[in-house]
């Protein structure tokens, strides 16, 4: 099985789905929130629990210029390093001032060490952070975490995006004033949610290098 890169200068590349269990991103849910959000420039996206890599490669296409997978099972970080490599290798004809990086751990474990570094970082970065969260539907354990370290908490800057199921207990987690744009398919839904302690984000436009680590 495979998918595809929809826009950006890698568009039309397919990716490796790995086999097993997992659900990647369906392509019509996956088509609307990127028709809604198509420019990463400057961005840092973090693709938590990334799975084939298909959202965080989608942005790299699209202009993010630091992507992070963070993936727990070791035989699906295999096919996600050569799905990076395909793409890395197109983006490289045409610009270097990327970098991809991989975390082979389970998101929460990642998250705490990440916690440490990015309260560090120039505010303009923090506010260019994306994290997309996408753990098997049925895990509401996994959604009631990242609503404790990120959306409940005041260090996180940038915008959490998740994605769910209708109907999984998502939505009962959260106070549905910092849901601030949703994308839906049948019943799967992509929410964007700012931390409850950030209502006024600020935004700098400034902008950032990295070299490119080639996985």
């Amino acid at each position: 099985m495979s998918v595809k890169i929809l826009g950006g200068v890698c568009k039309g590349i397919n990716l490796t789905v790995p086999s097993g269990n997992l659900r990647p991103t369906g392509v019509l849910l996956k088509r609307r929130f990127f028709d809604g959000n198509q420019v990463f420039d400057n961005k840092v996206f973090i693709d938590l629990c990334c799975g084939s890599g298909a959202i965080g490669l989608e942005a790299l296409s699209r202009g993010a210029i630091n992507l992070i997978c963070v993936e727990k099972n070791k035989n699906i970080i295999k096919v996600l390093k050569k799905n990076i490599n395909i793409v890395s290798n197109a983006i490289l004809k045409i610009r270097n001032d990327f970098k991809v990086q991989v975390a082979n751990t389970c998101f929460n474990k990642w998250i705490m060490s990440f916690k440490d570094n990015y309260t560090d970082w120039p505010i303009e970065k923090k506010t260019n952070t994306i994290i997309y969260f996408d753990p098997p539907y049925h895990e509401i354990v996994l959604y009631k975490n990242i609503v404790d370290e990120i959306v409940k908490s005041d260090w996180f800057y940038g915008d959490l995006w998740i994605e769910h199921e209708r109907g999984n207990g998502v939505l009962e987690l959260l106070n549905s004033s910092i849901i601030k744009k949703s994308y839906q398919q049948g019943d799967n839904i992509i929410i964007l949610i700012y931390p409850t302690k950030l209502q006024i984000k600020i935004i700098i436009l400034s902008p950032c290098w990295y070299d490119f680590l080639m996985i």
